[in-house]
């Protein structure tokens, strides 16, 4: 089994309530909404212990662990569990043109599209050198 290295980010729309203002005429102050997109860097590591992958992750929300993961050459999946929290997140991608594109979906977080690259590299970097 191989250990992988993983970067990416993940998209989340944003509604806020905000202020327009207008002229004295159009009344002043309005309430509104406003949407966005936000973008999150993520980056990782995947591993195999006992011949099954297991992950670590930290992004912007904090550290997380990665388990149920799937690599194929046409997929990767995996559920995200942050540290400091109980519910998960399920990420499931297929590969474009050298990217892997995708989704996340969870019950707290909702679904938002998420990109990210692979790199596949040996064990012994993960090792203590002296």
């Amino acid at each position: 089994m191989y250990a992988y290295l993983i970067q990416g980010f993940f998209f989340q729309r944003n509604c806020h309530f905000d202020t327009r203002y207008l002229s004295e005429a159009e009344g002043g102050v309005k309430g509104i909404i406003r949407s966005d997109c936000c973008r999150s860097m993520f980056a990782g590591v995947i591993f195999p212990i006992d011949e099954m992958l297991y992950g670590k992750m930290s992004d912007h929300y904090g550290e997380s662990s990665l388990f149920s993961i799937s690599i194929s050459p046409e997929k990767i999946g995996f559920e995200k569990r942050y540290d400091h929290r109980d519910d998960v997140i399920v990420y499931e991608f297929k590969k474009e043109n050298g990217i892997w594109i995708g989704e996340y979906s969870g019950k707290e977080t909702g679904t938002g599209g998420a990109t990210c690259i692979l790199t596949e590299v040996p064990e012994s970097l993960f090792l203590i050198t002296e």
